[in-house]
Order: structure tokens, then sequence, then C-alpha cells
């Protein structure tokens, strides 16, 4: 099967090992149906290996960093499947409910979907089975959720939603943009029904000191400013 109809998307810089955890964790779910693909942010030879011994992983990367955004707006251009589905490099995917979900998604056709994020001990970060439902309307969501939350990870989009227009907008690359999901979100909320995940299919890992999507790429360039 080459069509996929879930994409995972994993933005990374210059933590390799976390990114081949989340990686893994996707694929450790052996579905034919879900595709993973790691966009870094600068060369990374480790996962430029990593790709080479998992075939079912795409792998691409910007030559030096260009910022979080630029790298959230490549990832989401390249994507190629029904529904995509970011995952931070820190988090992982619980292969137990990755089927079910995709089952959701394939079933009920939403614009957008909430999953629910859990720690890795087990307990509650984000949960949407009190909302009782698989679904909110627009209104509801702008309602409920006017910023919160804001984690990345967890947040689906159907593919064909995000046109290049939509995705510009939601993605202006610029310092003080620190969250465009939430934009791109709130702009697919106006045209699609929302849908709601409650099993905890996102994992929540510790939180790195290192690497990421930060600005670093910024201070290089005022360090150089006269």
């Amino acid at each position: 099967m080459n069509h996929k109809i879930l994409e995972v998307l994993i933005p990374t810089y210059r933590r390799p090992q976390a990114a081949i955890g989340a990686i893994d964790s996707v694929l450790s779910g052996r579905d034919p149906r879900v595709g993973v693909f790691c966009h870094s942010n600068g060369v990374e030879r480790e996962l430029e290996s990593a790709a080479v011994r998992r075939p079912m992983l795409r792998y691409a990367c910007f030559s030096e960093n260009r910022g979080a955004v630029a790298n959230f707006r490549k990832i989401l251009e390249d994507s190629s499947a029904d529904y995509v589905l970011f995952l931070s490099d820190e988090d992982r995917i619980d292969p137990a409910h990755l089927a079910d979900f995709v089952d959701f998604l394939s079933r009920d056709r939403h614009g957008f979907v909430f999953c629910s994020v859990v720690e890795s001990t087990g307990g509650s970060y984000f949960s949407v089975a009190a909302l009782c439902g698989e679904a909110l309307s627009p209104e509801d969501v702008l309602v409920l959720f006017p910023i919160d939350p804001t984690y990345l990870s967890g947040y689906c989009f159907r593919r064909d939603l995000l046109t290049d227009e939509v995705i510009r907008a939601a993605f202006e690359d610029h310092e003080a943009n620190v969250y465009p999901h939430l934009i791109l979100r709130n702009m697919i909320a106006s045209r699609a029904s929302i849908g709601l995940f409650a099993p905890g299919m996102v994992v929540k890992g510790v939180e790195a000191n290192t690497g990421g999507d930060s600005h670093a790429h910024l201070e290089h360039a005022c360090a150089a400013s006269p």
C-alpha cells in the first residue's frame, strides 16, 4: 500500500536520538496505512543513517537552521497522506491505539482532530474524554479552546484543507509566531467539523533542554549584525 491515510510529521533539530525514538514509536504500530516523515532544521547524519535502515521512514532536512516556523511549514508542504499528525520529537505514539485512530479518521473525515495526550507515567496531560462525544462544531472549538491546548503533539489535520495559501497564512515566518499550529487550527475550524479522539495515543515525553526547534538561528543573525 503506497498511499497513506495518516502521515506522522516529526519536525526536529539537533537531538537525533529523541527523534529516532519518536519515529520508532510510530513504526512499531506496523500499520501500512501510516507513514512517518521527519524533517530536520539542519543536516543530521544519525537521522540519515536511521532512514537507510527504516524503509518506511521519509527523512529530509534543511542545509542550515531556518527556525521552527520554516521547519513546520516545510514538513506540511511536503506531506502527502489524507491526514497529517504533528508529533514532537520528545513524545511518542502508543501503538496500541494507532489502528483505531486511523479507522476513526477514515470513517468520519473530520477537518481537524484533537487527540488526548497522556504523561509517560500514565496520568492525563490533556484529555478530550470529558467532552463526551466524537465531534465538536467549529463554534464549540473557538469557545472551548480560544488558546489552549497549545501543545503541538496530537494536532491532526485533513490534508486537502491545507492549501498553500492556508499554510503560508498560518506559518508566517516571524519570530513572534510562536504557535502557528493554533492559527492553522482556527482557520480549519471555520471550514469543517472537529473530531475528538479520547484514547491516550500520544505519550508526552520529558522536555529536552537542548536542540528542538528554537530560534537559535536568530542568535547567529543578531551576532553578525553591526
